[in-house]
């Protein structure tokens, strides 16, 4: 019986090393109408302003808190991305854009602080162009007992949709028109009725996706 002997060297579909990172997220404001400016949803859209801008600041910057961190983590193995982002809101504190609530609601990155780890200076990875700007359908809005706030109707259902500057867009398709449904961009009127609430309340944004990226190198 003779032995055969195979040659794994040029195999296809031997994956490389997973590779993780991540970022500082932050949410912000554009101008209202961005998102239907075009076919890549007002990409680089410059902003109104951000949940960070106030004393105190809106948004709970505390990466160790494990009940509502604001964090993003990117894993990443040969062009298969899968990405986490935590937004924590100290919904005690009044709305800061009650006068511009037709805005729309984003999540860019923030340059890395100093002294936390240099994993963190990363941003969202490009996506592979031949797949165009995906929508991830994984999005909760929640308070600190974990009941959905948002959204406000049964029809109607929340998303991210992936920018062409790594920038995530959330919107809100009403399932009840169409078809095709209507997708409109989250405002920041809708996010700030969540706020102004008691002490110890909070608001969890949170974003899951896959996506199909250029290879890590």
């Amino acid at each position: 019986m003779s032995i055969q002997i195979i040659d794994n060297t040029n195999v296809r579909g031997i994956q490389n090393d997973i590779r993780q990172s991540g970022f500082r997220p932050q949410l912000f404001l554009v101008a209202n109408g961005s998102y239907a400016s075009g076919p890549y949803y007002g990409s680089g859209a410059v902003s109104t302003g951000n949940y960070d801008a106030q004393v105190p600041p809106v948004t709970v910057r505390n990466s160790s808190d494990s009940l509502c961190p604001t964090v993003s983590h990117v894993r990443q193995q040969d062009n298969d991305i899968d990405f986490e982002t935590v937004i924590c809101l100290d919904a005690s504190q009044p709305d800061p854009f009650g006068g511009q609530p037709n805005d729309e609601v984003r999540i860019g990155t923030l340059p890395l602080a100093a002294g936390e780890p240099g994993r963190y200076a990363g941003t969202l990875k490009p996506v592979n162009p031949r797949f165009g700007l995906p929508l991830f359908h994984d999005i909760e809005v929640l308070d600190q007992m974990g009941t959905q706030l948002l959204p406000l109707f049964p029809s109607t259902v929340l998303k991210a949709r992936y920018l062409t500057n790594g920038q995530l867009a959330l919107v809100q398709q009403d399932l009840s028109a169409g078809p095709p449904p209507t997708s409109t961009a989250l405002t920041a009127g809708q996010l700030g009725s969540l706020l102004g609430l008691g002490a110890g309340s909070l608001v969890r944004i949170h974003v899951r996706g896959q996506y199909k990226g250029t290879k890590a190198v």
